[in-house]
């Protein structure tokens, strides 16, 4: 899958910011009950959230390093974990 490879390569530079990054399986246990709690209409789905955990992005699109860091800002550069859906 393009997006996990995407996703992988920019984990480094996300890791590097202090920013979480959890890539999922929708196929197994763990990854289904996500997909059910996060209601995902389609893979990958990429979902930003904000230091209380509060969803502030959501897309297929993987983001950039500086889109996340850019979300980051109005909470305060609050580190913001990355969860990633993959298929």
């Amino acid at each position: 899958m393009a997006a996990k490879a995407a996703v992988r390569a920019l984990e480094p530079e996300l890791k590097a910011a202090d920013i979480d990054t959890l890539l999922i399986d929708i196929h197994d246990a763990v990854g289904s009950a996500l997909l059910d709690r996060f209601a995902f209409q389609a893979t990958p789905t990429f979902i930003v959230f904000d230091a209380t955990g509060a969803e502030v992005w959501r897309d297929h699109r993987v983001p950039s390093l500086e889109a996340v860091q850019a979300l980051a800002s109005p909470a305060g550069g609050q580190p913001l974990p990355t969860l990633f859906v993959g298929d």
